[in-house]
């Protein structure tokens, strides 16, 4: 069984929206952590569990923007420590529901919690506008908190991510 911890409920709270059945949204949900979110949930080096999932983020964010990956550290902000709440709930607590489920059915597609750090790169892509201009930890909380959560698209952004477009503020330029 899973031994319930904080935040459990953020990989329920989506399926409420697609099952009514109680028994049908648990059997779901017990699929999808067995096949996914457990590996969210281990400290293992092993492919596709938390640790690497969050190296992978790290040695993105540096590859795709080093600019914006040093300017983040310069101002005591570690992208990491913005984005691994992200990567735990596999943005379960931050995306609007709908967004969740699209997220998630790439994630059952690709089998795998790999586009988890592409996603969160994406996203720190899409403000990287307003993140050069912040000057601490409060401004980029408030740059990526849940005004900007709840208007973000998973589509547009991977597919910016996976086919090569760079995002400027809130448009996109290939």
């Amino acid at each position: 069984g899973v031994h319930p911890f904080k935040g459990l409920a953020h990989y329920v709270a989506p399926l409420s929206l697609v099952y009514a059945d109680a028994s049908a949204l648990y059997m779901s949900f017990r699929g999808l952590y067995a096949r996914l979110f457990c590996r969210l949930n281990v400290i293992s080096s092993s492919p596709g569990t938390l640790v690497p999932l969050c190296l992978a983020f790290e040695r993105l964010l540096a590859s795709r923007d080093p600019d914006l990956a040093r300017h983040l550290l310069s101002v005591r902000v570690r992208p990491l420590a913005v984005a691994f709440p992200w990567l735990h709930l596999a943005f379960g607590a931050h995306l609007e529901a709908g967004e969740v489920l699209v997220l998630w059915d790439r994630l059952l597609g690709y089998d795998g919690c790999d586009l988890l750090p592409v996603l969160a790169v994406g996203v720190f892509l899409w403000r990287r506008e307003s993140l050069m201009k912040a000057k601490g930890k409060e401004d980029v909380e408030d740059l990526l908190g849940k005004t900007t959560m709840a208007r973000l698209k998973v589509v547009p952004i991977l597919q910016g991510m996976l086919f090569g477009e760079v995002f400027v503020g809130e448009r996109r330029r290939g």
